[in-house]
C-alpha cells in the first residue's frame, strides 16, 4: 500500500504492487509549508470560506491510510468527500464534519479516521488565525 500527497487536500490511499508503510508510524507530515499566523492567538468565532482568506488552512499530518482488505478484495476505488472547519489551533472541529460524497462504509470510514485525527496549519486572515471551512477530498485507487 502506498500513501501519497496529490495536490492541497487531496491524498491517495493506494493498494496493489506498493511496499506497505512502516508499521508502528501512526503519524506523518503531509506538507512541510506553514501559514504565517501559525502559532498565533484569535479570538474571531467566525467561519470563513477559503475564498475570504489570506492563505488557505495547509495539511501538517495525520494518520497513515489503510486500504480496507474487503475494499481491496472488491477493487472498490473512488473519492470520500468531507467539508469541514478547520479551527485556529490547526485542528478539526469534530461537530463540522459532513460527509458531502460517499464511496463505500469501509472507505468512508477509513477517510473518516484520517479527518478526526488530521492537523493543519491554521488559515490566515490579515496576518491572524482564523476559522475556515474546506473541502477534503481522499481518493482511493488500487494501483497495478
Amino acid at each position: 500500500m502506498m500513501i501519497r500527497l496529490v495536490a492541497p487536500f487531496v491524498f491517495v490511499a493506494a493498494a496493489g504492487a506498493c511496499a506497505s508503510a512502516p508499521r508502528g508510524q501512526e503519524l506523518t507530515s503531509v506538507v512541510h509549508g506553514r501559514t504565517s499566523c501559525a502559532g498565533s492567538r484569535s479570538a474571531d468565532t467566525t467561519v470563513y470560506d477559503t475564498t475570504q482568506v489570506d492563505q488557505k488552512p495547509i495539511a501538517r499530518s495525520g494518520p497513515r491510510l489503510t486500504y480496507p482488505a474487503d475494499a481491496r478484495q472488491h477493487q472498490i476505488e473512488g473519492r470520500v468527500l468531507f467539508s469541514l472547519i478547520v479551527k485556529t489551533n490547526g485542528l478539526v472541529d469534530p461537530s463540522s464534519i459532513t460527509v458531502v460524497q460517499s464511496v463505500q462504509p469501509d472507505l468512508d470510514a477509513e477517510a473518516r479516521r484520517w479527518v478526526d485525527r488530521a492537523s493543519f496549519w491554521p488559515g490566515c486572515l490579515n496576518g491572524r488565525p482564523v476559522r475556515v471551512r474546506v473541502l477534503i477530498p481522499i481518493d482511493f485507487r488500487i494501483l497495478g
